[in-house]
Order: structure tokens, then C-alpha cells, then sequence
């Protein structure tokens, strides 16, 4: 995780993470103990602002968010006024008027954040973003999956209310690859975004940063109304051009075979929008102020 957050300073404004490392961080000063007491959580670096729920009884968050201090002027803030749970981390972001809202979810065997959202979706405000690990299996989004049940139902029902759309990724296949070799790999992690916001998401599988987790991370670009944010990429520098091609490359060879061959006017449409997000994902990640 010090990796991650160390090499990605300059490529993320926002992580959200579920199942979060916890381990000892340093000694704190005591009146009870001459060798401290322990403090303990996850890892935090300076460029990232560590946001998350307090441990409760004993339980830490499974979600956690580490926001880019380039968006210190959002005024990003962890919103337990409306959403206070250890599976479920809603972000604020506040700017020309504006709030923008950011759930991050980590839901377990049991589905208890799923039946969180379905219990809680009216105090809930809409959002422009819903991402994270659901654990759920439905034939909507993992073409491996033959049925389509009642919890996924009820996920997709939840997003509609809070004003989301399922957004699945321009280089489609598994998020989550079990340790176990047995066991086949899924599709558990999902991301929702706002219908307007469904071409521009560029929603994608990042397989290069999946390193020793059982699960890929996904990228998606999220609109923030008219706000600006600090450091825009705004040209592509010399030195990255070559990057720059050989990713597009890459996305443009990862793209759904059966698209390649469009018979009919969807077709064409998710073949020029597949092309247009392996253009968009590639400047993003080279283009620099």
C-alpha cells in the first residue's frame, strides 16, 4: 500500500479502498505505559489526506478514501451525517456552490451493505459516483453468471434511486481472481456513475496495479460540475509520447473481439466508444499542466 500510494501521487485525485491494511503506524506517548501506547491503522503518506469511520468497538472501517491534497480546496470531507457504517464511506466535495458526493462500498457474504443501501437509499443524497466491492454475482455484468437474483435486483434498484448507472469497463473480464486456483474468477467490483456521465467515465480495468490482491482495481473519471481542479492536464510532453501511442496500443488490442466485426448500429456505437475511451485513458494518464 506505502507503493501504491508513493508511485501513484501524480495519476489518482482519489482511492478508494475496501478491506484496508491495518498495522501498527507508531508509539504514542502514555501515562499508563513508559513504551507507549500503539497506534495502529492504515498507512498514511503526505500527499494523500487519510479519510475513514473511527474504529467502533474494536471493529475497524472496511473502507477507506485517500484524497490527492491537489483537491484540499473541494473541502473533501467523510459525511457520517448520512451515511454511517464500517462497509460504506460517503465523500463529499464542495465547490462553486456545488456538492458532489462519492460512495465507496465494500459489501460482505452477506450483503449487509447492499441491504444498507436498500434500507437507507431515501436519507441517502444523490450521487455522482458508487464504486467498490459488492460480492455479488449476476449475469449483468459477468456474461459467466446464468441468473440474475434478488440481491443484485435490489443493488441496481438502490443505484437508480440515488441517480447512478451501472458503467462496466471498456476492457471488460474478472475483477477478482481467488487465491485459490480452484475457484474460477468473477466479476464483484463495480462501478456506478450518473447516466450523463456514462460516455466521459472512461470506466477501466486497471490490470497493471493489481500486484499481489486477489482483485483488479478499477479507474473511472467522475465530472464535478463546473469546478477546476488544481493541475489539469492540459499537453503531452515530449518525453511521453511514446508511452502515450504504446498504451493506446495496449487498450485498443484488449478490446472486445465481437466488436470488432459490428453488424449493427450498437455495435458501431460501443465500437467508437470503446475506441474513444483508449484515447481518453491514455492522455489522461501522459498529459501533464
Amino acid at each position: 500500500m506505502d507503493v501504491f500510494l508513493e508511485s501513484n501521487v501524480n495519476a489518482f485525485d482519489i482511492v478508494f479502498i475496501q478491506e484496508p491494511p491495518w498495522r501498527h503506524i507508531r508509539s504514542a506517548p502514555s501515562a499508563h505505559n513508559k513504551e507507549g501506547e500503539d497506534v495502529v491503522g492504515p498507512p498514511m503518506h503526505p500527499a494523500w489526506k487519510l479519510l475513514m469511520r473511527p474504529p467502533q468497538n474494536g471493529e475497524p472501517p472496511r473502507v477507506i478514501a485517500y484524497v490527492s491534497t491537489c483537491l484540499n480546496s473541494y473541502r473533501p470531507a467523510i459525511r457520517r451525517d448520512f451515511v454511517d457504517h464500517r462497509d460504506l464511506l460517503l465523500l463529499s466535495l464542495f465547490a462553486e456552490g456545488a456538492i458532489s458526493y462519492l460512495l465507496n462500498v465494500y459489501s460482505d457474504s452477506e450483503h449487509t451493505a447492499i441491504r444498507f443501501l436498500a434500507d437507507k437509499q431515501d436519507v441517502i443524497p444523490q450521487l455522482n459516483y458508487m464504486g467498490g466491492d459488492f460480492n455479488c454475482h449476476s449475469s449483468v455484468w459477468d456474461g459467466n453468471v446464468p441468473h440474475h437474483r434478488t440481491t443484485p435486483i435490489s443493488l441496481l434498484d438502490s443505484a437508480a434511486s440515488l441517480g447512478l448507472d451501472l458503467a462496466l469497463p471498456f476492457n471488460p473480464g474478472p475483477t477478482h481472481y481467488p487465491h485459490d486456483e480452484r475457484l474460477r474468477p468473477s466479476v464483484i467490483d463495480l462501478i456506478f456513475v450518473h447516466p450523463q456521465a456514462a460516455l466521459s467515465s472512461n470506466v477501466r480495468r486497471l490490470t497493471n496495479l493489481r500486484g499481489p490482491s486477489d482483485h483488479v482495481p478499477l479507474g473511472s473519471s467522475v465530472p464535478l460540475g463546473t469546478a477546476t481542479r488544481t493541475g489539469m492536464p492540459i499537453s503531452l510532453p515530449d518525453e511521453n509520447v511514446e508511452q502515450f501511442l504504446s498504451d493506446i496500443t495496449d487498450s485498443i488490442k484488449a478490446i472486445n473481439v465481437a466488436l470488432l466485426e459490428p453488424d449493427t448500429p450498437d455495435q458501431v456505437d460501443a465500437l467508437a466508444k470503446a475506441i474513444a475511451s483508449a484515447f481518453r485513458s491514455a492522455w489522461e494518464d501522459h498529459a501533464r499542466e
